[in-house]
């Protein structure tokens, strides 16, 4: 038997009932439509910055026009 307080033991939790997913019901089983796309909006995926290239961390001056 495992300690219920032991590492292995964290993230299992009995009894545990998960939410009831209600968007597929609200759209009549359609799937959402993604509005935004967060690489299109971050900036950080610019082509003229090639993050593999750049010596050690990615800093704020990397990415200045």
């Amino acid at each position: 038997m495992i300690n219920r307080h032991s590492v292995i033991a964290q993230g299992h939790y009995v009894g545990l009932k998960m939410p009831h997913e209600m968007l597929p019901e609200v759209l009549n089983g359609r799937q959402p439509k993604m509005l935004m796309d967060i690489h299109d909006v971050s900036e950080v995926n610019r082509p003229d910055v090639d993050l593999s290239l750049i010596p050690g961390p990615a800093h704020s001056e990397d990415f200045k026009n």
